[in-house]
């Protein structure tokens, strides 16, 4: 079944962009059609002047407060990669990500109309609700092997020392930013983040938000997969790719794409190694 998606094909690289054309998208392109749409909408892309990205923004005396119960909350919840709360305009915020799913976007437009409601939304502090997981599993001789169906792909599978035992949960649904050198570039919570700006496109003090700072370097350490390498790239150009190129018809493209579900795989087995002891 396809879904409506909205994809920034100029900013990506031409061989992400004919891979998503030609394998995702219903129905599909030729590669010829692909390439010929790439290299359309990348003309777009280089044409564009400069423009200076959102810088982090003074917050407001109701804005430290909430900046305090959140890292109080992280510091409690041993959230040791968050780094601060910032506020950024999110019109000119750098992206790394050039795939939005329409309707998911738009699921969240009420929610996070008003600031409270984003705030509640990109710096929760209770602890999402665990849906009902369905699976299935294989145990053959001494190996375990699971297909477990999530909802979406933010899904991880940690210890959990209350119970001395792994437990598949979600990962934090935090809206969050890290720093690519001197820049701060959105990170996660792309579709919330859309949904707010739709709102608020028009109104320059409202499109500022509240985001999570993530303490790591992702994107400045080595060896990253050729995706992270032009997104960094990307991102310190003199006109980077902005979320609002999302609600730019000139860069942007709306198209039906395959609608993807979500699989968690574990896979376990005994190994005998040397005891030192």
């Amino acid at each position: 079944m396809p879904i409506e998606a909205k994809l920034l094909v100029g900013w990506m690289s031409r061989e992400s962009a004919i891979l998503w054309l030609t394998s995702e998208r219903v129905p599909p392109m030729t590669q010829q059609e692909a390439e010929n749409l790439w290299t359309e909408y990348h003309a777009k892309v280089e044409a564009l002047p400069d423009e200076v990205p959102s810088t982090a923004q003074p917050l407001s005396h109701a804005e430290r407060r909430t900046r305090e119960m959140f890292l109080r909350h992280c510091y409690q919840q041993n959230k040791r990669d968050i780094e601060d709360v910032v506020k950024l305009d999110l019109a000119t915020i750098p992206i790394r990500q050039f795939r939005i799913i329409a309707p998911r976007s738009q699921g969240y437009e009420a929610g996070v109309r008003t600031r409270a409601g984003w705030q509640a939304q990109a710096l929760p502090t209770t602890a999402p609700t665990e849906p009902i997981l369905q699976g299935q599993y294989n145990q053959l001789g001494e190996t375990t092997e699971a297909w477990i169906n999530v909802p979406h792909s933010e899904f991880m599978f940690p210890f959990d020392p209350g119970i001395g035992a792994f437990k598949l949960k979600q990962g934090d649904r935090f809206v969050t930013a890290l720093r690519v050198e001197q820049r701060i570039v959105l990170w996660a919570g792309y579709h919330r983040s859309l949904a707010r700006l739709v709102n608020t496109i028009g109104d320059g003090i409202e499109r500022s938000a509240l985001m999570a700072l993530n303490r790591n370097r992702l994107l400045d350490t080595p060896n990253q997969p050729p995706d992270n390498v032009h997104a960094r790239a990307l991102c310190l150009r003199g006109r980077p790719p902005f979320l609002k190129d999302f609600l730019n018809d000139d860069l942007c493209i709306t198209l039906n794409l395959r609608k993807q579900r979500y699989v968690y795989h574990v896979k376990g087995e005994i190994l005998a190694t040397e005891d030192a002891s």
